[in-house]
C-alpha cells in the first residue's frame, strides 16, 4: 500500500513503494537527515541541516505518524523551517541572523485508505496533518504557529512501474518572526511522480513538488527530486534522494537519507 507525504525526506513514498502490499500493522522508526543550500532570493546562501526521527503506527487502512525534528540554519534569515516545511519570507521580512539551531516543528499526521483495488493497482488515501509551532520563531527556525494541512494521495501501478501524486491545501498561522509581522496565505500544493521496481529489494524514481507562494512578494516552491530505496533486510530499508529547485522558494540543491526500521 502506497502512502504519500511530501516533505520529510520522502520516507513515506520510498518505504511503501518498496513494499506495495498492504501491511498487517505495527510500529516503525525512521531517523532522517537532509542538507539543503540555496540563496532563496538573497545575496548570500542559506544552509539548512534537518535531523528528524519519525515514528509510524499502521493498523489496516490507518497510518499515524509523529515527526520530532532538530534544525540548524546558517544564512541571512530570509527562510525558516526545514525539509518540506521551508518558507521563503522575501526581502520585506529579512532578519539579522548568522546561525541558529534548535528544535524544529513537531509534525503529526493521520492517513486513511479510502479506496484500493489490487486488481487495477489503484489506491487513494486521505491525510490530515498538523505542524505544531514548536520551533523558535525568534531564532528564525519556524513561524511559531500551528499549520494545518489536508491532502489526497493516489497511486496507479502498471507492473513494475508506478505513478503517484498528491493534491493538498495548507492553512498557515500568521506570525511575528524575529520582530517582523508576516501575513501568510494558505497555499495549494501538489506532487507528481513515478517509480520503477528494479528488483524485489530496490526501487527508484523521480517526482516533482509544487507549492503556491505563501506571502505577497514571495516565491512559489518548485522542486525535482530523484530517489532510490533499497531493502537491507526484511525490516530495514535505506532510502536516499537529491533535489534541485527552480525558484527562489526552493533551495538550489539538496540531499537526504532515511533509515526505516520496522519494530
Amino acid at each position: 500500500m502506497l502512502r504519500l507525504k511530501p516533505g520529510l525526506a520522502l520516507s513515506a513514498i520510498l518505504a511503501l513503494l518498496s513494499h506495495p502490499a498492504c501491511a498487517q500493522g505495527g510500529f516503525s522508526l525512521a531517523p532522517a537527515f537532509e542538507y539543503t543550500r540555496g540563496d532563496f532570493g538573497a545575496a548570500v546562501d542559506t544552509e539548512i541541516r534537518y535531523y528528524a526521527v519519525t515514528g509510524k503506527y499502521e493498523s489496516g487502512p490507518l497510518i499515524l505518524r509523529l515527526t520530532l525534528p532538530h534544525i540548524k540554519i546558517t544564512g541571512p534569515g530570509n527562510v525558516v523551517g526545514g525539509a518540506g516545511e521551508r518558507i521563503q519570507l522575501g526581502a520585506a521580512a529579512a532578519v539579522t541572523r548568522r546561525s541558529a539551531s534548535g528544535m524544529g516543528d513537531v509534525v503529526a499526521s493521520a492517513s486513511y485508505n479510502v479506496y484500493q483495488s489490487r486488481a487495477a493497482g489503484e489506491l487513494i488515501d486521505l491525510t490530515g496533518k498538523i505542524k505544531f509551532g514548536t520551533a523558535d520563531e525568534d531564532k528564525g527556525l519556524g513561524t511559531g504557529q500551528n499549520d494545518y494541512s489536508i491532502q489526497a494521495d493516489f497511486t496507479k501501478s502498471f507492473g513494475q512501474f508506478s505513478t503517484f501524486g498528491t493534491l493538498g491545501w495548507k492553512k498557515l498561522g500568521d506570525s511575528t518572526i524575529a520582530g517582523v509581522s508576516v501575513d501568510f496565505r494558505n497555499p495549494w500544493y501538489a506532487v507528481l511522480g513515478g517509480a520503477y521496481k528494479f528488483s524485489q529489494a530496490t526501487t527508484g524514481g523521480i517526482d516533482y513538488y509544487y507549492r503556491q507562494r505563501v506571502i505577497a512578494g514571495g516565491s512559489r516552491v518548485s522542486e525535482l527530486r530523484p530517489f532510490v530505496s533499497h531493502s537491507l533486510t526484511k525490516t530495514t530499508r535505506l532510502q536516499g534522494y537529491a533535489l534541485t529547485g527552480f525558484t527562489d522558494g526552493s533551495p538550489d540543491w539538496g540531499v537526504g537519507v532515511v533509515l526505516s526500521v520496522d519494530l
